[in-house]
């Protein structure tokens, strides 16, 4: 595949001045910064990390993922920078790399500066590299905040269908059994690697923060499960992860490769 602008920056977000401001295992969203002059202060993009060219394509997980992104974007315009109506559009036309903007409307903005309009405005409030970076840290903290004090997690499950399909693409996920080595021992996913939940906080330092983690267990308890647990404790370590939705049987059940212990005589 030839090179592509926004392949590049979501694997190296810091590319754009202030660099993530929010990101999990599928998406990275940023403040839109080409390096031409000062920019609109307000002006969000959000990118898939999987070169996705439409909507279309997307999976059901990048699918929930960028409503939840382009929700609490707007939410932290608004408390950041004042918005009054936040705007959220792609077109993905000069570059085929799924990309949205989400776009602050200032208070008092005359109409003829709406919608497609809105960065059009000659006295909105515009910024260099400085400002960028200045605002997307504002912003950044505020989504922390909103994480720390109880807000629903970007990275929470993934299902068995679309963990399938990633293993083949250019995400390739990390896939981590914290069941116990005899369950493991017993079936578990055909390249998955066993560390269980207990000595995972041992093992951080070691993983890969350059791809998505999928954590996995049996789920028999959905909310509290193992793989939840474990996928919660690299997110609080700065990783990429989720849980596997229905752990190992719901794999299997799907027909997915597993490897099993051979019968006993």
């Amino acid at each position: 595949m030839t090179s592509c602008l926004f392949c590049d920056q979501a694997a190296e977000p810091v590319q754009v001045p202030g660099g993530a401001i929010y990101e999990d295992g599928l998406l990275v969203a940023t403040h839109a910064f080409d390096g031409e002059g000062p920019v609109y202060l307000g002006n969000l993009r959000i990118v898939t990390k999987r070169h996705v060219p439409t909507l279309a394509e997307l999976t059901d997980d990048e699918a929930r993922s960028l409503g939840l992104f382009v929700a609490r974007l707007g939410r932290a315009l608004v408390a950041c920078v004042g918005a009054e109506r936040i705007y959220a559009h792609t077109f993905s036309e000069a570059i085929h790399h799924l990309h949205v903007y989400v776009t602050a409307r200032y208070p008092g903005v005359p109409e003829q500066y709406w919608r497609w309009a809105v960065t059009d405005r000659p006295d909105a409030p515009r910024g260099g590299a400085a400002e960028v970076a200045a605002l997307s840290e504002r912003l950044r903290t505020y989504l922390m905040s909103q994480d720390s004090a109880g807000g629903a997690s970007m990275s929470e499950l993934i299902s068995p269908h679309d963990l399938s399909e990633w293993r083949g693409s250019d995400l390739n996920p990390v896939v981590i059994d914290v069941r116990q080595p005899e369950e493991y021992a017993a079936g578990h996913v055909a390249g998955a690697v066993n560390v269980p939940l207990d000595l995972l906080s041992d093992q951080v330092g070691g993983l890969a923060r350059d791809r998505l983690i999928v954590t996995y267990c049996n789920m028999y308890h959905r909310g509290t499960s193992r793989g939840e647990r474990a996928a919660a404790l690299l997110r609080e370590n700065g990783l990429s992860a989720r849980a596997l939705d229905g752990g190992y049987p719901a794999w299997k059940a799907a027909g997915l490769p597993v490897v099993e212990a051979e019968p006993q005589p």
